[in-house]
């Protein structure tokens, strides 16, 4: 039979395959990012009472990405829809329901990442494959690469630096 690859996602880490087409590899996603500020997320929220917006600073101006926060209070500034055990997000409908994708393997796709949103916050998907390829086949160089990448971009773009992690995995056909 046919092999394929079930991905079940709640949270804000992503899945993608690398699938060659006309001699290029190009991002097949196995995943949909969970922002908030996504119109479905969005939606379930606000009709569960929370609020999604960034966070602001003392001059009215937005800082970073679309958060969750509860109707009255400054919390928990979820950067994320849904959560696997956030008791204070679940009160404004973050859930931990996993959106599953199923995919039919082919013999194009030549491998998948999976990664936090640490690595993908700086690095486009289409960037994360010409990483991974450059490693020519080596799962962990490949993992490494995309983590120190990531990590030396939050370094230069911010002043903390997320969670970080990457699996590589290369499909044999």
């Amino acid at each position: 039979g046919r092999r394929k690859v079930a991905m079940a996602n709640a949270g804000d880490s992503r899945a993608i395959i690398a699938t060659e087409r006309n001699g290029q590899l190009v991002c097949t996603p196995l995943s949909d990012d969970q922002k908030p500020d996504r119109p479905d997320e969005r939606q379930r929220i606000e009709s569960c009472g929370g609020r999604v917006e960034p966070l602001f600073d003392e001059d009215g101006e937005a800082i970073g990405p679309a958060r969750v926060w509860l109707p009255n209070m400054m919390l928990p500034g979820l950067a994320m829809a849904r959560s696997i055990g956030d008791d204070v997000a679940a009160t404004v409908g973050v859930h931990a329901h996993p959106e599953v994708h199923i995919h039919d393997l082919c013999e194009a796709d030549k491998f998948m990442i999976v990664a936090s949103d640490g690595v993908w916050e700086f690095i486009e998907s289409d960037e994360a494959i010409k990483i991974v390829q450059a490693c020519n086949g080596d799962e962990v160089a490949a993992a490494k690469a995309l983590c120190d990448k990531s990590y030396e971009l939050w370094r230069h773009e911010e002043e903390v630096v997320d969670d970080i992690t990457a699996v590589v995995v290369y499909f044999a056909h």
